[in-house]
């Protein structure tokens, strides 16, 4: 399942009969809880980009990103 399919099912209303239906319906029942939800299709070069952040991260890098613009990245510490 790619991206663009993910955003498609996060944003149906019907019955999903996909082997992702239960972890969408979750993603679904925790959006439901927030405020503000947007969700969008993101290109596979962005999509690099934040499985190499999570990578880091799941070695015990800590990423921290800016709170005013989250689409930057504030600092690496190893």
């Amino acid at each position: 399942m790619d991206n663009a399919e993910i955003v498609k099912d996060l944003m149906r209303h019907d019955q999903l009969k996909s082997a992702w239906a239960t972890t969408i319906e979750e993603i679904k029942g925790v959006m439901q809880c927030l405020q503000q939800v947007q969700v969008h299709k993101i290109k596979r070069e962005a999509n690099r980009v934040a499985h190499v952040l999570a990578q880091m991260v799941l070695r015990g890098v800590e990423v921290v990103c800016s709170r005013k613009n989250s689409r930057f990245i504030k600092s690496i510490k190893r």
